[in-house]
């Protein structure tokens, strides 16, 4: 191990929640566009786009123009063993619990909105 790396530019590109759900789907080797990145990441595309500028500028990702679309990839194939040693020491995630994936939840029985929710 190189004591002398200068590690903490990448750990704040990875320590992002955006960025890390990026790298996670492009650890599978797959190549993807930043509509589809942006889909799995749950933000927009000027969102992305910025993401995936900064993790192009930190060597972490690499961007192939085919066509009219650019396709994204990680940059080299260590990073996936960067991501697998960050999951053994992460905590669990947190469970979503009575939250709905359209965001809105559940309290005592009754929907945000005032609709008895699961009972007549």
């Amino acid at each position: 191990m190189d004591a002398d790396a200068h590690i903490a530019p990448v750990a704040v590109l990875v320590a992002d929640s955006t960025r890390s759900t990026i790298l996670f789907a492009l650890s599978d080797g797959r190549s993807l566009p930043a509509c589809e990145l942006a889909a799995l990441s749950g933000v927009t595309a000027a969102t992305i786009s910025y993401h995936l500028e900064k993790l192009i500028g930190g060597g972490l990702v690499s961007a192939e123009k085919q066509g009219r679309h650019r396709y994204y990839c990680l940059a080299n194939p260590s990073v996936i063993g960067l991501l697998e040693t960050l999951a053994t020491l992460a905590p669990p995630a947190p469970r979503s619990g009575s939250r709905r994936r359209d965001g809105r939840g559940c309290v005592g029985g009754w929907g945000w909105r005032g609709e008895r929710m699961g009972r007549p």
